[in-house]
């Protein structure tokens, strides 16, 4: 019986260790504060252009499964996260932004994000620093 006892915290500690192991090989979908999925996708500056209008346009735009967020300084575009309303299955496993999204960038030669049609704050937006 000692011997059981001696065991069962060794075994407890293995079986925590292994699910926290397992578990943070998940990353978590951003979800609005609904529950609603959201759809993260990466800015591609044609030519190294963060111009508005490169900005605002929805081909500049490309999926992509990692949610992680930039730095959040209003500088120069970067992610979006987009709803699944406004997205649309591109038959390879990615999506695309539909016709109806809307992406609105500030002015100038470097533009950030300011608002999509899903709306303007950090839920929907993740600018990046202009270095």
């Amino acid at each position: 019986m000692t011997n059981i006892s001696k065991l069962l915290p060794a075994c407890g500690f293995a079986i925590a260790v292994a699910l926290v192991a397992v578990t943070s090989a998940f990353k978590d979908t951003p979800r609005t504060k609904g529950g609603d999925t959201m759809y993260t996708f990466e800015y591609t500056a044609p030519g190294g252009s963060y111009s508005q209008t490169n900005v605002q346009t929805k081909s500049n735009w490309s999926y992509t499964p990692d949610a992680t967020r930039c730095n959040d300084v209003n500088s120069k575009a970067c992610r979006i996260y987009a709803t699944d309303n406004d997205v649309i299955p591109d038959g390879n496993g990615g999506y695309t932004l539909n016709s109806t999204f809307s992406i609105t960038a500030s002015s100038g030669s470097v533009s950030h994000v300011t608002a999509t049609s899903d709306g303007s704050g950090s839920d929907y937006i993740s600018n990046q620093s202009n270095q």
